[in-house]
């Protein structure tokens, strides 16, 4: 698959989910299209220019960058909540450099996936941004054994499902 076509296919699902949402949806030049979720929650869809992927991502706190005192909490919290992967059902928070940002990002291969996966992938990735913000701006402790199977001891009924799988 090559850029134009990943672009193409991204297009469609966007294209898809503008129906299921009644609104428009699109790429822009750079091939980024932006989603207001809420007042404060704005998801990037971005198509990567280096890989065969469509990265998903949003802003989840600002790092007080001038008190590193501060920061240090809130940086020892996000790398507890990214261990294996399981409260952020495979996604990953990640600072981005020089912004004092800490962003949550999914990255989806394009090619073998569909339409109905991008939307599943997208509705799961804005559930668990919500979940993510929570728990950072909150006096949240992760619970031992959280990562137990991927289900939190707070709520063993709630399983903390992979975004997608692959299958070797």
């Amino acid at each position: 698959m090559n850029a134009s076509e990943e672009i193409k296919t991204v297009t469609a699902w966007l294209k898809d989910l503008s129906l299921a949402l009644k609104t428009e949806l699109s790429l822009d030049a750079e091939g980024c299209c932006t989603l207001q979720i809420d007042e404060e929650m704005v998801v990037t869809i971005e198509v990567s220019k280096d890989f065969p992927l469509v990265n998903i991502y949003s802003a989840l706190i600002t790092l007080p960058v001038d008190n590193i005192e501060e920061a240090f909490p809130l940086m020892a919290k996000a790398l507890e909540l990214n261990l294996f992967q399981s409260l952020t059902r495979g996604g990953a928070i990640a600072a981005l450099p020089g912004e004092g940002l800490l962003i949550f990002c999914f990255s989806m291969p394009i090619e073998g996936a569909n339409s109905e996966q991008f939307s599943q992938i997208l509705g799961s990735f804005i559930e668990t941004t919500v979940d993510l913000r929570r728990m950072l701006t909150a006096d949240f402790q992760v619970p031992p054994g959280a990562y137990k199977n991927g289900m939190s001891d707070s709520n063993p009924k709630e399983a903390h499902k992979p975004f997608l799988m692959i299958k070797i």
